[in-house]
């Protein structure tokens, strides 16, 4: 299946426009944004981070083979309990929960109105 243009009408595509930009500038989206700077600027939250994603990503492949390292689970447990002190780590996680809320909020409002799922029109369609 290939992917069709669609054209979307002038005053649609400007009722989106106004609807982005008001979620942009929404509490929750001000608050994410003010989060992720703070993780950002913070060398040991923003490394934390990393390490922790990296070790993740790894200990998740390492389930599936038989390199299955029992000290990555106990660096990833303890990473863990690091991540979950961090000032700067807690509130961009508080921030990106309120921010898929309002989302998933605004999701429902307009799905009900137009009886159908909303978010699932933002979804690419594959190949099949």
């Amino acid at each position: 299946m290939s992917d069709s243009i669609v054209e979307i009408p002038a005053e649609l595509l400007g009722v989106t426009q106004k609807l982005a930009n008001n979620l942009a500038q929404s509490e929750p989206f001000l608050r994410l944004k003010r989060a992720n700077r703070k993780v950002e600027s913070d060398p040991q939250a923003s490394q934390l981070r990393t390490e922790f994603s990296l070790l993740q990503a790894k200990v998740r492949a390492q389930q599936y083979t038989s390199d299955y390292s029992q000290a990555d689970v106990i660096r990833l447990r303890s990473l863990q309990d690091l991540v979950y002190k961090n000032q700067a780590l807690k509130e961009q996680a508080a921030a990106q929960e309120d921010a898929v809320n309002l989302l998933r909020d605004v999701n429902q409002l307009i799905s009900g109105n137009i009886k159908m799922d909303f978010g699932a029109l933002t979804r690419r369609v594959s190949d099949d």
